[in-house]
């Protein structure tokens, strides 16, 4: 394998590197809780998240 899929991606689509704290930050922005990352062999890794539903406040009548 080489570095060239990764400069590409650097490259032509604006992608970045993005650690735990990265991956934390942007699903609870989007209502997931990170659960774990699961390293693979090779370069990927499995992000396990749970979706946190958002209390919205009920209208009163």
């Amino acid at each position: 394998m080489t570095a060239a899929p990764a400069i590409d991606m650097f490259r032509l689509l604006g992608g970045r590197e993005r650690f735990a704290a990265d991956w934390e930050q942007l699903l609870t922005g989007a209502g997931f809780h990170l659960d774990r990352i699961r390293p693979t062999p090779g370069p990927r890794c499995v992000i396990e998240a749970t979706h946190q539903p958002v209390n919205k406040p009920s209208s009163a009548a």
